[in-house]
C-alpha cells in the first residue's frame, strides 16, 4: 500500500466500525513483534501459512 501502512488502516477502519474483526497476514517479523505487543488486533498470521490453516484461523476470527 503506497499512502498507508497495515497499522494504520488498522486505526481507519476501526474510527469506521469498532466492532470490525481484523486480521493482518505479514511476512515481516519485526513488524509481528511490534503489532502484536502494541496493538489490540485480533488475529496475526505469519506467512508462508497453508490454505487450510488460513482458512481455519478466519473461521476462527469470524466465530469470535
Amino acid at each position: 500500500m503506497p499512502d498507508i501502512n497495515g497499522l494504520q488502516l488498522y486505526r481507519e477502519i476501526k474510527k469506521r466500525d469498532i466492532k470490525a474483526k481484523i486480521c493482518f497476514i505479514t511476512a515481516s517479523e519485526s513488524l509481528f513483534d511490534i503489532a502484536y505487543k502494541f496493538s489490540p488486533v485480533y488475529t496475526f498470521i505469519k506467512k508462508p501459512i497453508e490454505n487450510e490453516e488460513l482458512i481455519r484461523v478466519i473461521n476462527d476470527l469470524l466465530n469470535k
